[in-house]
């Protein structure tokens, strides 16, 4: 670690750290379960963190059965998000407020995960009877999310220009088809950006160059691991630029932990998806990761108001933590 950053470490930072690290992934997972269901059902967690913390805290559950390959254990460790993205689905029916800003299209993108965990649990437990039909019930929950997202963005003024992408790239689109939107959507905000318009600040530009270089090499490079690596070490440096933006961001008080811990992960993801092509980025880049991830956890413990949906973004860091530990 820099010593820059050591010096910004207090006692009591160090303490909570080491009282963190002693709680077991179980544990940590459990508590980001229960704190993030309260925050979503009080309204205070949008859908798509919701959905993210509920994805990290499923990868740390399937990263410690004890035997991967076991349908029974898959189910057992798929349960929990499952409950929760029925329980979070029939909230929002329930709360039924077609007028309210991106309600259709946050019920849609619910009911979407929902279909989502069900075809990921026939695929890994061998359910072939199911997967045909959910998988053509996914694909069809997100066409109509991506229509409703497009509407209210050209007739309400809602979402952004990335949010709008994240919608289009659960359409399974044609590679060369995402890489062109992708490409147009960095380009916009590129323009923004020299014309000073707050829709274009840095670190969404850095966010869209990031997604671009990430889509390209889950399309182009699995099949050339060895040519692909500086593609990949290219994709790390980007994601490492927006971590590091978007903490002079947080510094102003102009975007959050949430922001930041979603950054640290898409890099983590880099770099996962590299070892999984047998690859392993430079020294340099894996220990500059595991650092952000430290100054990630000491920013979240400098926050003393943990109020609100706080608690889940704290426990959120505690789970990217326990991934890590777990490797």
């Amino acid at each position: 670690m820099p010593c820059s950053a050591l010096m910004n470490i207090s006692w009591t930072a160090v303490a909570w750290l080491a009282v963190t690290a002693s709680l077991s992934a179980g544990d940590v997972v459990d508590q980001l379960r229960r704190e993030s269901n309260s925050a979503f059902e009080r309204g205070l967690l949008p859908v798509v963190d919701f959905l993210d913390h509920y994805s990290a805290a499923e990868e740390v559950r399937l990263q410690h059965l004890s035997d991967p390959s076991d349908p029974a254990a898959i189910r057992r460790a798929m349960q929990p998000r499952r409950e929760a993205l029925r329980n979070a689905v029939q909230q929002m029916e329930r709360f039924h407020q077609p007028a309210a800003a991106s309600w259709s299209a946050d019920l849609l993108l619910l009911r979407h995960a929902l279909a989502q965990t069900d075809l990921q649990l026939a695929i890994w437990t061998g359910d072939r009877q199911h997967v045909a039909a959910l998988s053509q019930q996914t694909q069809s929950l997100a066409w109509q999310q991506y229509q409703q997202r497009v509407f209210d963005a050209q007739f309400l003024g809602h979402g952004s220009l990335l949010q709008l992408m994240d919608s289009a790239a659960l359409l399974q689109l044609p590679p060369a088809t995402e890489i062109a939107q992708r490409k147009r959507v960095l380009g916009t905000l590129e323009h923004w950006e020299q014309q000073g318009a707050g829709i274009g600040r840095s670190d969404a530009v850095r966010q869209a160059s990031v997604e671009l270089a990430k889509t390209q090499l889950q399309i182009r490079d699995v099949r050339l691991p060895r040519e692909a690596l500086p593609r990949f070490i290219a994709a790390d440096r980007l994601a490492r630029d927006l971590f590091a933006d978007q903490q002079q961001y947080v510094t102003h008080g102009t975007a959050s932990l949430s922001d930041l811990s979603r950054s640290w992960r898409l890099r983590r993801q880099i770099h996962d998806q590299a070892l999984w092509l047998d690859m392993e980025l430079p020294a340099a880049s894996r220990q500059a990761l595991g650092e952000d991830l430290v100054q990630l956890e000491i920013l979240s413990q400098q926050i003393r108001d943990r109020r609100g949906r706080v608690a889940s973004d704290l426990l959120y860091v505690q789970v990217l933590r326990a991934g890590v530990t777990a490797r």
